[in-house]
């Protein structure tokens, strides 16, 4: 039962995509985070600057502003949290939020309540969620779809771009594409938030969202004098000020797989007053391969 609600739901999505008409763009390469200056942290309400001499390659040599490299946030050990710098090209931010953009994927943000699966809408988030579509479902179906004239170029482009970047998640946090949970994009406006929140579902004594960790994914650069729009993660006292193209990855749960309270975050919502839209892209990496338990209907779009 549980995989036929599943399947249906990707089948109605599938069926959306497939009648939606709007330009795509692909990019290539992973170079040019929106913003030269150094990413910017605040730390007991103190702002800290995160310089080039903290972050290194993979191959241990200090990085350049424009490749993708992680550096340790002080004070943020205790969840191992990381800032990475220019994961995403400036083109890559914008395909994705035009896909979601483009075919009018935005829906009110849902999260799991009391553990038993049910997703409602609740007064603690007012943000605006899309979830990009899954190439681990649609990659083998590719070929019948092109056969049947009912694959759209924008369709097809939107899941080879998915795959690509799953792929160097994959390769970036060395974990297996099969546990990285479908990709969404997350929008701020301005006044917009998520309170306090956990990103494992054992928070909230719920068996779906076992995500040991949490890579999310800046689409938007807010400029500090909005005053909001940031990550804060209160147990720590750090807030994460967004810049495109960059991101930050934490654990939710420690070695033995027990929660980490510390790490609890918000979305502070950007200033009501300003303009400035936030976007972020959730990349959630379950503990199992996510085909194991394909009925993901419960799992939160935020």
């Amino acid at each position: 039962m549980l995989l036929i609600r599943r399947f249906a739901l990707f089948l109605l999505f599938l069926k959306v995509l497939l009648s939606a008409d709007h330009p795509v763009v692909l990019a290539d390469d992973t170079s040019c985070a929106a913003d030269a200056e150094d990413p910017t942290i605040l730390r007991k309400g103190v702002m800290e600057v995160l310089g080039d001499e903290l972050f290194g390659s993979s191959d241990g040599e200090q990085s350049t502003p424009t490749e993708a490299a992680s550096a340790t946030v002080p004070g943020g050990e205790a969840v191992k949290l990381r800032y990475v710098r220019s994961f995403l090209s400036l083109d890559e931010v914008a395909a994705a939020i035009g896909f979601c953009d483009g075919r009018d994927g935005w829906t009110a943000s849902r999260q799991t309540y009391d553990g038993d699966g049910s997703a409602i809408n609740k007064t603690s988030r007012t943000s605006s969620s899309c979830p990009l579509i899954w190439p681990l479902l649609y990659l083998p179906k590719l070929e019948a779809l092109r056969e049947s004239g009912r694959l759209k170029p924008e369709l097809e482009d939107e899941i080879q771009f998915a795959w690509k970047l799953m792929q160097r998640i994959s390769n970036f946090l060395k974990v297996d594409a099969a546990r990285i949970e479908p990709l969404q994009l997350i929008r701020y406006e301005p006044g917009q938030f998520y309170r306090q929140h956990h990103d494992h579902g054992s928070y909230y004594g719920a068996t779906t969202e076992q995500r040991p960790i949490t890579f999310l994914l800046f689409l938007s650069t807010m400029p500090a004098s909005d005053g909001g729009g940031h990550t804060k993660f209160g147990e720590l006292d750090i807030a994460v000020l967004p810049r495109a193209g960059d991101g930050i990855i934490w654990n939710n749960v420690d070695e033995e797989g027990n929660l980490l309270m510390d790490a609890v975050h918000e979305a502070v919502p950007p200033k009501e007053s300003g303009s400035v839209k936030k976007f972020a892209m959730n990349v959630w990496i379950a503990q199992d391969p996510i085909m194991n338990n394909i009925d993901t209907a419960s799992y939160r779009t935020s």
